[in-house]
């Protein structure tokens, strides 16, 4: 669309009061979704969008949502994430809340449930998304037995596979935003907060902005848990990275001891600050599909970071995402040897390794 860059301000009105960001560039599904409302309506892009602004048209704005953001998802993704969830949860010894925010076409929910059922745990999970259409297939609850099967869950036969009752019993979804007034729908604090794939959208300082409000939902001792690719991004002061990558801590409040004397040369960072938009613009396109964006930039920053342990790691999976499981392998033990040494480095050091040792293991990795 010639005038995409005209019609940006008018999308971002109408997305970012929703869904709390507007692509840019936009994905094709948007310009051919955009393209094809107005038609249908006999009316301008730009006319079509002005009546969107004035909440006339919420059929389309529901349809420019969809189109705005990817539900990519499936169960039982990360399972390194989820083997620590099992953990906590039979060391609650106690019923869990969860709150499962993106939640797509409900896998992660579902996967929640599931994993809750055999650790014998009671759980009640939220989970919110901003696409209507995506959350009508949450609800249904059925799914293609042949991908439930990749997933390790039984499901004999060669087509679709339903959710059993006893776990849709205890997920609930609603429509709602993190960008939201109340994104928790008041529900909160949670023991566990899932919130992955979706903070690639926002750019480094909304992005923060975001993990302190998911945080704010968290209930002390309890976790926040990201996509791993999230978290090699600038994170807000003060949050700490964990095992295995991607997991929040929230640590419970304790008294501030007195400041310690300034060290006399600051620490090694995790993630160099060296070029942190480019490290965004990668993860987003990453995250969305667009391995060629991705790889683009992290060569770039790479070119003029050599020892960015971020982008080496990110690289590696770009790479892995394409099948060139070799050239993955070479990037993710660059990325371990360029790890620092503070705490933060020892945990990028070892999901790299991790990630190397599934190629030499010819396994998927985690």
């Amino acid at each position: 669309m010639s005038d995409e860059a005209e019609l940006h301000p008018l999308l971002e009105r109408v997305l970012r009061a929703r869904i709390g960001f507007a692509p840019q560039p936009w994905p094709k599904a948007l310009r051919r979704t955009l393209a094809r409302l107005a038609a249908e309506r006999d009316v301008t892009p730009h006319a079509l969008l002005r009546r969107c602004d004035a909440a006339q048209e919420p059929e389309a704005v529901q349809a420019l949502i969809g189109a705005a953001t990817i539900p990519h998802t499936h169960f039982f993704r990360h399972p390194a994430q989820l083997e620590r969830l099992g953990r906590e949860l039979s060391a609650l010894q106690r019923p869990a809340r969860i709150w499962s925010a993106g939640c797509a076409t409900g896998e992660e929910p579902y996967s929640l449930a599931l994993l809750a059922q055999t650790r014998g745990v009671p759980v009640q999970i939220l989970a919110t998304d901003v696409n209507e259409e995506v959350l009508d297939v949450a609800r249904a609850a059925v799914y293609p037995a042949k991908a439930v099967r990749r997933a390790g869950i039984d499901a004999p036969g060669a087509g679709e596979w339903r959710v059993p009752e006893a776990v849709r019993a205890s997920v609930r979804f609603e429509n709602a935003s993190i960008a939201g007034s109340r994104p928790e729908l008041g529900e909160g604090p949670f023991d566990f907060v899932f919130c992955r794939n979706v903070l690639i959208y926002f750019d480094a300082v909304e992005g923060s902005r975001m993990v302190e409000r998911l945080l704010r939902q968290v209930r002390p001792g309890g976790g926040l848990v990201l996509a791993p690719v999230e978290v090699l991004r600038p994170l807000p002061s003060g949050v700490h990275r964990g095992e295995p990558l991607g997991w929040i801590q929230h640590e419970p409040a304790v008294p501030a001891p007195a400041p310690p004397p300034p060290p006399a040369a600051p620490p090694p960072s995790f993630a160099p600050e060296a070029d942190p938009d480019a490290l965004t613009v990668a993860a987003r396109a990453f995250g969305q599909g667009a391995l060629d964006e991705a790889e683009r930039e992290l060569r770039g920053l790479i070119d003029r970071h050599p020892s960015h342990a971020v982008a080496w790691f990110l690289l590696g999976e770009v790479l892995m995402k394409r099948g060139e499981r070799t050239q993955a392998a070479v990037a993710f033990t660059r990325s371990s040897e360029h790890a620092s040494s503070d705490e933060e480095g020892r945990t990028l050091s070892r999901a790299a390794s991790r990630r190397r040792l599934s190629i030499d293991d010819d396994s998927e990795p985690s």
